[in-house]
């Protein structure tokens, strides 16, 4: 059966956000873990660009010596990212990483062009406009769940006090202070 550590501060929230390599797997307990999520997503990363990364992360953030590292990322990551990948036929939606980008220009684009044209825009069209690059990607009831989360998150995020407007604040007063003093 799977127990939850924090189970009790879960109940609390509409949307949780997992991540984790083993997620998509069928055997033993991870099949059980699998079950409970109502939408599973693989994010796609060709294995080599995988490995890459994982030996940049042991080389310069965990401090590994190289050696160990190449060892570490060829005969424990690379295996488990080939089990991992065979498990992506579990998953909902199966996107790749350039797609990601893609969709993520796309949106900035579209969204600084309603910016540029539209002196009052509400969230809804904000929304809207983020959202449109999902429509390759996802049913209709999916999304129109989604642009609730997306509206109700965004909305949240512009309330004084919320940690995300706190953050969110910060980070614009940090940018204007950048540009306006180099």
């Amino acid at each position: 059966s799977v127990t939850f550590i924090f189970s009790e501060n879960i109940g609390r929230h509409k949307i949780v956000i997992v991540e984790g390599n083993y997620l998509l797997l069928e055997e033993g307990i991870w099949n059980e873990v699998s079950s409970i999520f109502d939408e599973k997503w693989f994010l796609e990363v060709d294995i080599v660009t995988a490995m890459q990364r994982v030996l940049k992360r042991f080389t310069s953030e965990m401090r590994l010596p190289l050696d160990t590292a190449k060892w570490r990322s060829e005969y424990n990551d690379r295996p488990n990212a080939e089990i991992i990948n065979k498990s992506k036929k579990n998953a909902d939606l199966v996107i790749s990483a350039a797609d990601v980008e893609n969709a993520v220009h796309n949106s900035v684009g579209r969204l600084t062009e309603l910016l540029d044209q539209v002196e009052d825009v509400g969230i809804a069209e904000i929304v809207e406009t983020i959202s449109e690059s999902s429509c390759d990607y996802v049913d209709a009831e999916k999304l129109q769940s989604r642009k609730e989360v997306m509206a109700n998150m965004l909305g949240k995020s512009l309330r004084d006090g919320d940690p995300m407007f706190s953050s969110v604040s910060r980070a614009v007063y940090l940018v204007a202070r950048a540009v306006v003093f180099g």
